[in-house]
């Protein structure tokens, strides 16, 4: 790819990711946010083949915490998380106890978003938006105040 096609290619990619940033922000039905997630940036091959594989231990403690909150007794799968640097954007796939959540977090916003399904088959989907704040004077540099900012749940057609 020439640099004129990729410089082309990242600022559209910048711009979707703009969007759904956005969306995070602003949206009152979190299922748009899903939507465009799922519909937009997931169906981008340069999304898809953008950044790394990472390991981000205070998002997934954070992710755990919020499920936990909507869903009690599950336990977090072993993740397929990746982090887009330039975006400061983590996304990623896990289990929850035998259910399913798709999420993604801005590091900058320090805001995510998580989808949870008790099965691929289901038609309930729980939609959770949440902030993670650092808990200062704990000695540890522990961060573990977290909050859902709003909660939906659908039915889908899958």
């Amino acid at each position: 790819m020439s640099k004129s096609r990729q410089t082309q290619a990242n600022t559209v990619l910048n711009s979707k990711i703009s969007q759904l940033r956005e969306l995070l922000v602003s949206a009152k039905d979190l299922a748009q946010v899903s939507d465009y997630f799922h519909d937009v940036l997931v169906l981008d091959d340069a999304f898809m083949a953008a950044g790394e594989l990472s390991s981000q231990p205070r998002l997934l403690i954070a992710l755990q915490a919020v499920l936990e909150r909507v869903v009690p007794g599950g336990k977090l799968g072993v993740p397929m998380l990746v982090r887009l640097r330039e975006q400061t954007l983590c996304h990623g796939y896990s289990t929850w106890g035998r259910g399913h959540t798709v999420f993604f977090y801005f590091e900058q916003l320090d805001l995510g978003f998580c989808s949870y399904s008790p099965s691929l088959s289901s038609e309930q989907v729980i939609y959770l938006r949440f902030n993670l704040t650092n808990v200062t004077g704990t000695g540890t540099g522990a961060w573990n105040a977290w909050q859902i900012i709003g909660a939906a749940a659908r039915k889908t057609v899958q």
